[in-house]
């Protein structure tokens, strides 16, 4: 209804996918204020289980099931590098990987912190989601998921 609303408005496609690209970056946005507030009220098992995110101590591997899935999860990590990019909040490997794991609930994303020892210790967090890695520095290969 909305579609034809628009056409009948004089809106072309183009505009349309314009208008739809920014609600979903808008709604990025409302959610990553909204894990900021959770973050600071509420431990994290909490947090997880509130935004429908699993927490789990190691990636499951399984095969990834369909193509749309990864255009969703391309699209959920262009929306959330947008709003951490723009907004003015703390931009953390945790706090985008539950942002992201809120827009993808559908999917039974899984969050995965790791650890690493260097010269100091040091820790990660990534989402897992039918095989497919979501993961801004791409460096959860050097991490050991935690026990």
């Amino acid at each position: 209804m909305r579609l034809t609303l628009a056409l009948m408005l004089g809106r072309g496609r183009r505009e349309i996918a314009c208008l739809r690209s920014r609600a979903r970056r808008y709604e990025a946005a409302a959610v990553a204020l909204s894990v900021e507030a959770l973050l600071r009220l509420y431990p994290l098992p909490r947090v997880c289980r509130a935004l429908g995110i699993e927490l789990r101590n190691e990636a499951l591997r399984t095969e990834p099931n369909v193509l749309s899935l990864a255009k969703h999860v391309a699209r959920v990590r262009s929306d959330v590098e947008w709003v951490y990019t723009r907004l003015r909040l703390p931009d953390t490997c945790l706090r985008r990987c539950l942002t992201a794991g809120f827009q993808l609930r559908a999917y039974r994303p899984r969050l995965v912190i790791g650890v690493k020892k260097a010269e100091s210790l040091g820790a990660h967090a990534w989402l897992v989601t039918d095989g497919i890695v979501l993961d801004w520095a791409e460096k959860h290969g050097q991490y050991a998921p935690m026990r």
